[in-house]
């Protein structure tokens, strides 16, 4: 399974390829087909003008289901403003996902009020070499932190950029 951000004339998106890695001379990859964003929401809540990007995919060992973790939009107006304040992790059935058509299930936002930071980014699920992760149950999602205004600002050594600092959050259920 190949997964990746595309953005161009046609707007940005997450898509899914799957790869036949059988003969190296000859890897063949199926079509792309965009995932789906139903279920997703906004910092709001809200469903409308989801865009995707920016994800990072996990299977369980029975690929049964498939859980996604990705930026929350829009992003706060303030400095740093390309950074977003939230990430969110969800679940879907792994079927529904390959078919590209499934809707996803909140498991967790991390946002200020968890993290203790105004922006929270660029998360990734802890899993083992074969993008399985081992405990359903006391699961690892990782994310990146950073200050905003008026803490930093856009100046040389001031930079949003340079406060970041990953976390963990340790002991996720991925089963609720």
């Amino acid at each position: 399974m190949l997964t990746y951000t595309i953005g161009d004339a046609n707007g940005t998106r997450v898509v899914l390829r799957e790869a036949d890695l059988a003969d190296m001379e000859d890897i063949q990859l199926s079509e792309p087909k965009k995932v789906s964003v139903a279920g997703l929401t906004q910092l709001d809540y809200s469903t409308q003008n989801i865009v995707l990007s920016n994800a990072d995919f996990a299977i369980d060992a029975n690929r049964a289901t498939v859980y996604m973790t990705s930026h929350v939009l829009p992003n706060p107006a303030s400095y740093p403003n390309f950074i977003s304040a939230a990430v969110d992790l969800n679940m879907m059935p792994y079927d529904d996902f390959i078919n590209g058509n499934g809707t996803w299930k909140l498991v967790k936002r991390i946002g200020p009020s968890v993290s203790g930071f105004p922006r929270n980014h660029n998360s990734g699920i802890g899993r083992d070499a074969f993008g399985i992760i081992p405990v359903l149950t006391d699961a690892e999602l990782y994310y990146t932190v950073s200050k905003a205004d008026p803490n930093v600002a856009p100046g040389q050594g001031t930079f949003a950029e340079w406060s970041y600092n990953i976390y963990v959050c340790k002991g996720v259920d991925m089963t609720k």
